[in-house]
C-alpha cells in the first residue's frame, strides 16, 4: 500500500494549511489481525526530513513547509504544514486487500484552501487526502487509486473520478468547516470501496508505483 497523507496549498491563500494524522491501521475482516501502517510516535526512528523512517516525500515541498512528528498531551501524530506548495508522504506496504480490507485512522485539518473543490480540475485542492494505490502493469499508466478526501466544498459522501487522473476514484469523508480543528476518526472497507468505484475485484495493493 502507498498511504499518502497529502497536504496541498491553494495559490489564492497567504497562510499555511495543516494536516494532522494519528496512527493508521489495516485490519482483517474479523478484526483479529492488524497491520500497522504507522503509529507516528515520538520514539519512531526519524529520517533526515524529521519524520518517521520508511516514508518518502511525493511532490514538491518548499523550505518553509514542515513535516514532523509532534505530541499533544498523550497523543503523538504526524503534522504536515504546507506553504504555497503541494506535497505528500508515501509508504509502500504490500498486502492482500481481501484479507485486510479495513483501513482506519484519525485526522485533523487546520484550515481549508479557499475555493477548493475536487469536482473540477481548476479547483482540485484539499488540505487532507489519504490514498491507497493498486499497481497495474505498466504502473505509471494503469495504477488504480482510491482517495479519501477532506474537501472544502464537495458534500460528504460524494464519490467520483479525479479530474486530474482518470484511474483515481475518491470518496469525500469530511466537508466544509464543521469539523475543522477537530479530530475525526475514519474506518473504510477498502476492498468494498474498490469494487464499488471500479466495478471489478481489486488486485493486491502496494508495490512501487505512486500517483502524483
Amino acid at each position: 500500500m502507498s498511504a499518502r497523507a497529502k497536504s496541498r496549498w491553494s495559490k489564492v491563500l497567504g497562510g499555511a494549511l495543516g494536516l494532522l494524522l494519528v496512527g493508521a491501521y489495516l485490519a482483517g475482516a474479523d478484526g483479529s489481525s492488524i497491520l500497522v501502517v504507522d503509529r507516528f510516535q515520538e520514539t519512531n526512528e526519524a529520517n533526515r526530513g524529521g519524520y518517521a523512517s520508511g516514508w518518502m516525500i511525493a511532490g514538491n515541498k518548499e523550505r518553509d513547509s514542515r513535516i514532523e512528528i509532534v505530541r499533544e498531551k498523550a497523543t503523538s501524530f504526524l503534522c504536515l504544514v504546507s506553504k504555497k506548495d503541494a506535497f505528500g508522504l508515501k509508504k509502500d506496504i504490500k498486502f492482500d486487500v481481501s484479507k485486510y480490507p479495513f483501513l482506519s485512522w484519525q485526522w485533523r485539518v487546520w484550515e481549508n484552501p479557499k475555493g477548493g473543490d475536487i469536482r473540477s480540475r481548476a479547483t482540485d485542492d484539499q488540505a487532507g487526502q489519504i490514498y491507497v494505490l493498486f499497481p497495474h502493469f505498466p504502473g505509471v499508466v494503469n495504477t488504480r487509486a482510491i482517495g479519501y478526501i477532506w474537501d472544502p466544498a464537495t458534500p460528504r459522501g460524494h464519490s467520483g473520478t479525479s479530474p486530474s487522473f482518470a484511474k483515481m476514484k475518491y470518496t469525500v469523508l469530511q466537508s466544509g468547516e464543521g469539523n475543522l480543528r477537530r479530530w475525526a476518526a475514519e474506518s473504510r472497507n477498502v476492498h468494498e470501496d474498490y469494487r464499488r468505484l471500479f466495478q471489478e475485484d481489486p488486485p493486491e495493493a502496494g508495490g512501487d508505483s505512486s500517483v502524483h
